[in-house]
């Protein structure tokens, strides 16, 4: 039996990678600095449950039971005699800002001539992924030695979605939908040894696909719903002047797909109508929502369109595809995606509280890089008030 350690029990962590290491047959230890949530769940005979809200009524609950649960508080010394003598395979599932504390862990147990021995799936949802994490082990190691050890280390750009959503009222359930999808890079593994986590060629048109038709989307109609006053992600799907702002861009983002990975239109059409179903643009707009219809909405729009100013970064979901049309097909009218960026970049300057020269010098310090950064920079600070 495959022995995984995993670090992050947020809501994606238990919805959907250590979910597929259970089902995959793994011995799975979890590591978390959330002591309310891991006393919860080792009290509960080391298992939470799952909710998927949109499976068959009797597929609806599910429980999850992993074979050790370990606090990175007060075991981390236990997690590092694991590592060094048991466990040849991490996952992970930590908000992109902590995963310097598990790179610190790795770097210490880990930096020794067999690490090819070793991999780590990174599940975060994060653009090159691998290439991140290694900067991250090389900063951790303390001499060449280790940091040529550290390098041989198998860890793989991966593809990881699923809706998953913490229970507010119950603190061992998390809210899933049906729908995931969880691969890895195989380039970098040929097989993981983990059922439902493959390895697949393409790796890098699939992620694409995924942040560009459904991340780019979800951002761009939270972002959208906010300006025009709507009060959850519901509403703003159903308001008729959200759709008219958002899904122009939207064919051009599809349109990047195509001339920037190769994908076919039919390939595209066909997750694009996927994702808009998920997010519940199938569904006819609406003009007057009552309060009450949305009162057990939780999905919070400033929730969703968060660090809007990180996701204008070049090779991030709202520029790359810009970037991608300039490069690969120069008949594209470009002015529609030029126009919303200006439009995030400008509500970030005012959500911010900076002057415009402030926003500028940081639009140039992400954008001024190479020729066609340069061209989205010149293009939209022309557009910012």
């Amino acid at each position: 039996m495959k022995k995984v350690l995993h670090f992050g029990v947020g809501a994606l962590g238990r919805g959907l990678t250590i979910y597929s290491l259970v089902h995959s047959g793994c011995e799975v230890y979890i590591a978390d600095t959330n002591e309310a949530l891991m006393d919860a769940i080792k009290k509960n005979n080391n298992t939470y449950r799952l909710h998927c809200v949109d499976a068959e009524a009797n597929d609806q609950h599910q429980e999850i039971t992993v074979h050790r649960v370990l606090s990175m508080n007060n075991e981390m010394d236990e997690i590092k005699r694991l590592l060094r003598e048991e466990i040849d395979t991490v996952t992970t599932s930590v908000i992109q800002e902590n995963l310097i504390h598990v790179a610190e862990i790795i770097a210490d147990v880990w930096n020794t001539a067999d690490a090819d021995n070793n991999m780590i799936l990174l599940c975060e949802n994060i653009a090159s992924a691998s290439a991140y994490f290694q900067g991250l082990l090389m900063k951790c190691a303390h001499s060449k030695e280790q940091r040529d050890n550290l390098m041989k280390i198998r860890i793989p750009d991966t593809m990881v979605d699923r809706g998953c959503g913490k229970n507010p009222k119950d603190i061992l359930e998390v809210v899933t939908t049906e729908f995931k999808e969880i691969a890895v890079d195989k380039r970098v593994v040929e097989d993981t040894g983990i059922e439902f986590i493959p390895a697949v060629d393409h790796i890098d048109s699939i992620f694409a696909r995924k942040r560009f038709l459904l991340n780019t989307l979800s951002d761009a109609i939270a972002f959208t719903g906010i300006l025009y006053q709507c009060r959850s992600f519901e509403e703003a799907t159903l308001n008729s002047d959200v759709r008219d702002a958002v899904l122009p861009y939207m064919d051009l983002v599809r349109r990047s797909l195509v001339v920037g990975y190769g994908l076919s239109e039919g390939y595209v059409r066909k997750w694009s109508d996927i994702y808009e179903k998920r997010l519940g643009l199938n569904r006819p707009v609406c003009k007057h929502f009552p309060h009450n219809e949305l009162a057990e909405q939780s999905r919070d729009l400033s929730n969703i369109a968060r660090n809007m100013l990180r996701k204008l970064e070049l090779n991030e979901r709202f520029v790359k595809p810009i970037i991608l049309l300039w490069k690969s097909d120069p008949a594209a009218n470009l002015d529609i995606g030029i126009a919303f960026i200006a439009k995030i970049a400008q509500y970030e300057k005012e959500m911010r509280k900076i002057s415009k020269e402030e926003l500028l010098q940081k639009l140039h310090e992400m954008w001024y890089k190479d020729e066609a950064g340069i061209y989205v920079y010149q293009k939209v600070s022309k557009l910012i008030i």
